[in-house]
């Protein structure tokens, strides 16, 4: 915006007021000229060739001169007596606040290590449930946790507390399962319910051919079912003299063969 009068002190002769050099010199007339426009103090100085903290010392002096407090005072004083222009003042455009993303914050390597060590006690607390023969809706109905919250537990993306509940329900301490001391545990054997029936039938020491009379099914069919089971208790290369005995002595030792025993649904 530009306006063509001029307001001011001035002479007969429509020059700038003679006395105006009482109040500024000319280099100080020059940057207040600037900082009427709406110049900061580092472009009046590429301006006029200066330094900025030139510059700021010459506003000083100004606001001194003219005892006023800020520059648009400065400025209003300085077009009062002529030291300024109107018709040179020009208006900046108001400028818009340009909204930018807030830049993500880089992970300090304190984070990157607790990321770490949250994603391996995960696959800790997974490796634990597996070895028990727990699927993860059943460890979540045992601790009180939604399936998802389990997912995210063994994903390593849950609080402290989650794994708390977990390791409450899986008997293990938190502060082990975080120690260098932890071992991967075992995985618990299970047996399907033909199996662990059959397990139990030759247990007392019936062939196979008594077995399957008592079951109704075929020699064969007890056989093939007995062997299944010593795959999974681990027993398949023991001695055919002791191979019996000591599968019915794992799956005891699991629980697989008891009224409590935990066995496969199949």
């Amino acid at each position: 915006m530009t306006v063509s009068a001029q307001v001011g002190p001035s002479s007969a002769h429509g020059g700038p007021d003679p006395y105006s050099a009482r109040y500024l010199t000319p280099r100080q007339q020059q940057v207040l000229q600037l900082a009427a426009n709406g110049l900061r103090n580092r472009d009046i100085g590429k301006r006029l060739g200066t330094s900025e903290d030139a510059v700021k010392y010459q506003m000083a002096a100004i606001l001194k001169r003219l005892h006023v407090e800020d520059r648009a005072q400065a400025a209003a004083v300085g077009i009062r007596l002529g030291l300024v222009r109107l018709e040179t003042v020009t208006v900046p455009p108001k400028r818009t606040p340009v909204e930018r993303p807030a830049k993500p914050r880089a992970k300090s390597k304190l984070d990157e290590e607790l990321d770490e060590r949250v994603a391996d006690l995960g696959d800790r607390v997974r490796a634990e449930r597996q070895a028990r023969g727990w699927s993860q809706p059943e460890l979540g109905k045992r601790a009180g946790l939604a399936l998802v919250t389990v997912q995210r537990l063994e994903s390593g993306q849950s609080s402290l507390r989650t794994f708390l509940m977990a390791c409450s329900v899986l008997g293990v301490d938190l502060a082990h399962l975080l120690s260098s001391q932890w071992q991967m545990p075992v995985p618990r054997p299970t047996l399907t319910r033909r199996q662990a029936q059959v397990l139990r039938e030759v247990a007392s020491g019936d062939s196979l051919s008594v077995v399957g009379a008592r079951l109704g099914m075929a020699q064969t069919t007890v056989g093939a079912y007995l062997s299944q089971a010593y795959q999974k208790l681990g027993v398949a290369d023991v001695a055919v003299a002791k191979r019996r005995a000591t599968a019915v002595r794992v799956a005891t030792e699991h629980g697989l063969l008891g009224p409590q025993g935990r066995e496969d649904a199949r």
